[in-house]
């Protein structure tokens, strides 16, 4: 009986998506007078959606972050030791299947580290988003908007809060039927 392997992501694969988002932001802030673009269209509306777009940008920065930094912790702490001293119990593969299969039943853990450090990444991006946009003509850098950006990728954090307690409560619920 062959044990099954898991396949590591790559660390591209795992942070593409989040380059990628990061990338469509910097396209858009790249937009010269989008401002006075927008308004013609949008009118009276148009500093609402606006500021509802740079919440919405960073609520989704947001979540990639997290996505990566959690896929890239979980991805690190599979990986077998360097020093080639491997516990009796994980050269067991039994035992190595039983382990795989009793974390895939764990509900998932928030960890702070990730949710933390993915809204620093995304307050630091707004901030050099603002100064990028400070060299677009038509554009200027504002502290509001690296606080509407910070608002969002604070939404997008309560956001994965809110899903887990939510799934936390469902799966409490399922097990005391």
């Amino acid at each position: 009986m062959t044990a099954r392997v898991h396949k590591q992501p790559s660390k591209l694969r795992v942070w593409f998506p989040a380059l990628l988002w990061m990338g469509v932001i910097w396209l858009l802030s790249e937009q010269p007078d989008s401002g006075a673009m927008t308004e013609k269209y949008l009118g009276a509306w148009n500093i609402l959606i606006r500021k509802l777009a740079h919440v919405s940008e960073y609520a989704i920065l947001f979540g990639l972050l997290r996505r990566a930094l959690n896929e890239s912790a979980t991805s690190a702490a599979r990986r077998p030791a360097d020093d080639g001293d491997e516990p009796a119990a994980a050269s067991d593969p039994a035992r190595k299947k039983s382990d795989s299969a009793n974390e895939s039943r764990q509900p998932a853990k928030i960890g702070t580290g990730s949710g933390s450090m993915a809204l620093l990444l995304s307050v630091l991006y707004a901030v050099s988003d603002e100064w990028h946009q400070s060299y677009v003509p038509g554009r200027s850098a504002t502290i509001q908007d690296v606080l509407v950006d910070t608002a969002g990728a604070c939404l997008g954090l309560a956001g994965v809060y809110l899903a887990a307690i939510v799934r936390a409560r469902a799966t409490s619920a399922a097990k005391s039927r």
